[in-house]
């Protein structure tokens, strides 16, 4: 599909500043909590089997240690979303009235109970409601140590697929610090089973806490919600990865399934509706977040047992599943869920006209993939000396905007006029894109491996995705290319004379003598197009690096060297990144041959 590619201005500090906190916690279920915990009335915490809910009711209870409280978490197969009256009859008879649910489908109004309903959705999921509730009772009470919690709230956030925009992203930056530092026993034994025992907050975002997810995919999350809360999580911890490994083992042969079904009926962007009688349930979850994350498109997968179908489905953020759902309700026997998950029983026999007409309903919901991509980097081959590197560079400078996830999307760089080697990947499905050691991966395009090695060079829009292998810190996700409109070739070289007099000078008058380095490539080929020198002098080696430092970080607005390069006063965040482009160049200028410094200047004048 061709995308119209757009570049937008640079943005300033303002703009790539966060928003303040925006949710507002209802007051009146924090009146309510603590009345009822100057009164010792029991509260019954009403959980969920997803990852978010897990978490959400560990949190409540290791916070909620001065009330009388006890949970209950449904099993997903066995009471879905929601309330179930004849268990809520028996918490009713040992005395309890009054229920915290974080479920996002749970009523307001059952039996003579009072319901004070958590509502996932729009600014934050049940975890980060659950510490915004947390957080005013703990300060309505003056009570410290709120921030304690905060590394149960980066699990919650990013093992989900909830949106990471506003408020939900400062609260996962500030949970990947705790999680970074956690004391919290069952964390530490998780963390050193799935990664390193001091790992990076950008090992936790992209690697680590993913496989934590794992807590929201076993049958009966009872036992997750023990292992967080226990002080001595040993056996529990055992009990739980193995549960875990023996799902994995399941939903192996599901993923592989259902992905050669999408990829062989060329169906990648449309809703995923499978059936399959000989899949294990107890796979189901894993392997259909897998799918979600791999295709990013609404699945429903479903096992098909001797009279009954049972489906388990999670969406994208935008597309509402439980509403596409509600659709069809008269096919099923039974039904729960919400926006982004939904389980559901259906008789055997309706089961093929359930996947046509969700099929239906879902694609209705379900956006045509984005046609117009926004660009946020721009790296020009032909600029720079060397294209990998300069990728590394942005790479970096894309950390403080960590963890990525929906609602803040990974940023699109775009790599112009580049030569990339192309190879087919080890399955055979795929084009990778060498660039100095780096991959670009073309996701099932291998077959254009002939196509595109017929442009002599390439524009490339990517995004960059974590991954660890020897000094290569990411790989590129491919999203679009095209050929190079403007391809500089130095096949008939500008005619021009370099005289290097850093060391030694020559009687020969040049046209152009260069007694102090451009800042960076673009101010020397501006320089040189405005002067079209046939013979270049260049007199002395580079600033010093302290005094280059000074002069742009430094520089008033009244007499700032860099209002040449911005329309705007830069903000300190553009300074730093100039800074850091000119000390690159400058680096390379020092240590280059006059030969090297004469076919850069011989490029940077076509």
């Amino acid at each position: 599909m061709a995308h119209r590619w757009h570049f937008p201005q640079a943005a300033s500090s303002e703009q790539l500043r966060l928003p303040e906190p925006t949710y507002q916690v209802d007051q009146a279920i924090v009146d309510r909590l603590l009345r009822a915990r100057a009164q010792a009335e029991p509260l019954l915490i009403w959980g969920s089997f997803d990852c978010d809910g897990i978490v959400a009711t560990a949190l409540l209870i290791k916070a909620l240690v001065a009330w009388e409280t006890t949970y209950f978490l449904p099993q997903r197969r066995l009471h879905g979303y929601g309330f179930q009256t004849d268990i809520l009859e028996t918490y009713r008879q040992q005395g309890i009235r009054l229920i915290l649910s974080v479920c996002p489908s749970a009523p307001i109004s059952v039996l003579d109970l009072e319901v004070l309903a958590l509502r996932p959705g729009g600014i934050l999921n049940a975890t980060g409601q659950a510490y915004r509730l947390v957080s005013e009772l703990y300060r309505r009470m003056d009570q410290p140590g709120v921030e304690t919690f905060l590394d149960l709230v980066a699990i919650g956030l990013l093992s989900d697929p909830v949106s990471l925009a506003g408020e939900a992203h400062l609260l996962a930056q500030q949970g990947l610090t705790a999680l970074a530092q956690t004391c919290r026993p069952s964390l530490q034994a998780l963390l050193n089973q799935f990664g390193e025992k001091q790992p990076t907050i950008r090992a936790l975002a992209n690697q680590i806490v993913p496989k934590l997810s794992a807590i929201g995919r076993l049958e009966d999350a009872s036992l997750v919600v023990e292992l967080l809360i226990a002080d001595d999580p040993g056996m529990l911890c055992e009990t739980f990865l193995q549960r875990n490994k023996t799902n994995r083992e399941y939903a192996e042969p599901i993923m592989l399934e259902s992905a050669q079904q999408i990829e062989s009926r060329l169906e990648i962007q449309k809703p995923i509706v499978l059936a399959s009688s000989h899949w294990q349930a107890e796979g189901l979850p894993i392997a259909t977040a897998r799918l979600v994350e791999r295709f990013h498109r609404p699945v429903v997968l479903i096992v098909v047992g001797k009279t009954t179908a049972w489906g388990w489905g999670v969406s994208i953020p935008g597309v509402d599943l439980w509403e596409a759902l509600k659709a069809v309700t008269p096919l099923l026997e039974r039904s729960s869920g919400h926006a982004q998950a939904i389980c559901f029983a259906v008789e055997n026999k309706n089961l093929p006209a359930l996947q046509v007409a969700l099929s239906r309903e879902l694609a209705q919901h379900t956006p045509t993939p984005a046609q117009e991509l926004t660009i946020s980097k721009v790296v020009d081959s032909s600029l720079v000396l060397d294209a990998a590197r300069e990728c590394d560079r942005v790479y970096e400078e894309l950390a403080p905007q960590e963890p990525f996830g929906p609602g803040h999307p990974r940023p699109c760089i775009a790599l112009l006029n580049c030569t990339p080697n192309h190879q087919i990947s080890r399955d055979g499905r795929h084009l990778d894109c060498k660039i100095g050691g780096r991959t670009l991966r073309l996701r099932n395009q291998a077959d254009r491996r002939e196509e595109l090695e017929a442009h002599p060079a390439l524009d490339i829009v990517f995004e960059m995705e974590y991954w660890v292998q020897g000094k290569v810190l990411w790989w590129g996700r491919i999203h679009d290319l095209r050929p190079s409109r403007q391809k500089r070739s130095l096949t008939k070289p500008f005619e021009l004379t370099f005289l290097d007099w850093r060391k030694v000078e020559t009687e020969t008058i040049p046209d152009l003598v260069i007694r102090d380095w451009p800042l960076i490539p673009d101010a020397l080929a501006a320089l040189l197009r405005l002067k079209k020198p046939r013979i270049v002098a260049l007199v002395r080696c580079s600033k010093e690096w302290a005094s280059l430092e000074q002069q742009i970080l430094g520089a008033t607005p009244e007499s700032d060297m860099l209002s040449a390069f911005f329309s705007a006063p830069p903000s300190l965040l553009e300074r730093k990144t100039f800074l850091r482009e000119a000390r690159a160049f400058h680096r390379w200028l020092n240590d280059a041959s006059a030969q090297a410094i004469l076919e850069l200047c011989q490029r940077l004048m076509v």
